[in-house]
């Protein structure tokens, strides 16, 4: 998870949007700068989670990019009704208050959170238009649901596929 709030951190500062760790709390904060940030005290910008289902770990995050924050106001997101949510477009909008600035799309910060992602997982980012182009050859066509490791269903002794 800290490395997924890398990710996240960096991505931000290539917007010019200071963020940081909020310690006790996962995810990623803006940093209040007195007359910069949108908010005086640090406000969630990106959710993060896992989710374990059938011997499977699964990571995500949630980068409020140009999120509607009205939604917000009728929730307690992630359970922190005391913090404010906030979005890198209105973060933006604060740093550069005194130029106009052109509101970012998620294509361009996907490719961003993609870069940082190799940089700081150290892996090759390759795109990819579907899942089934990541396949090799002679799997291209074949619907293959996702199954747990034929380790771990032989542990349990059953089938744990996850289709």
């Amino acid at each position: 998870m800290r490395k997924l709030e890398e990710v996240i951190i960096r991505s931000c500062a290539e917007y010019g949007v200071v963020t940081q760790r909020v310690k006790e709390l996962t995810g990623v904060w803006t940093r209040p700068i007195a007359g910069v940030t949108a908010s005086k005290e640090p406000a969630k910008l990106c959710a993060m989670g896992i989710h374990i289902s059938r011997g499977v770990t699964s990571h995500g995050f949630a980068l409020n990019v140009t999120t509607d924050l009205k939604g917000f106001e009728s929730i307690v997101p992630c359970g922190i009704g005391d913090k404010p949510v906030t979005s890198l477009n209105r973060e933006m909008a604060a740093v550069f208050s005194t130029r106009t600035v052109k509101p970012l799309s998620l294509a361009e910060v996907s490719e961003s959170v993609a870069r940082n992602f190799g940089v700081v997982f150290d892996r090759e980012i390759v795109p990819a238009g579907s899942v089934a182009e990541l396949r090799p050859p002679e799997q291209k066509n074949i619907d293959l649901p996702a199954r747990a490791p034929e380790e771990l269903r032989r542990l349990h002794e059953e089938d744990t596929s996850l289709a």
